[in-house]
């Protein structure tokens, strides 16, 4: 796994030529690793904004719906009032 290939890493500026390739591999995994926290800082802003949107809270009423996908249809949708009935959903 990532803690497998984080011992094969090493910071680019200690490699010798034939070990480019961990230099490659730390930066990659360094990429990797900043893209996962900046995905849960989003996904921490969306659970918040989720708590406070009364469409999304609405949705998630619904079986088998989860946060994520209600977020989706709330956003899709926009303002529900503008429909008339349930059909023009």
């Amino acid at each position: 796994g990532l803690q497998g290939l984080s011992q094969l890493a090493k910071p680019l500026s200690e490699c010798f030529p034939e070990e480019l390739w961990q230099g490659e591999l730390y930066l990659l995994i360094e990429r990797y690793r900043s893209t996962v926290e900046q995905i849960a800082t989003i996904e921490r802003k969306l659970d918040e904004l989720a708590k406070t949107d009364e469409t999304t809270q609405l949705l998630l009423t619904v079986p088998g719906v989860g946060v994520r996908t209600a977020e989706v249809i709330a956003t899709g949708l926009g303002d529900v009032k503008r429909f008339d009935c349930a059909e023009q959903v």
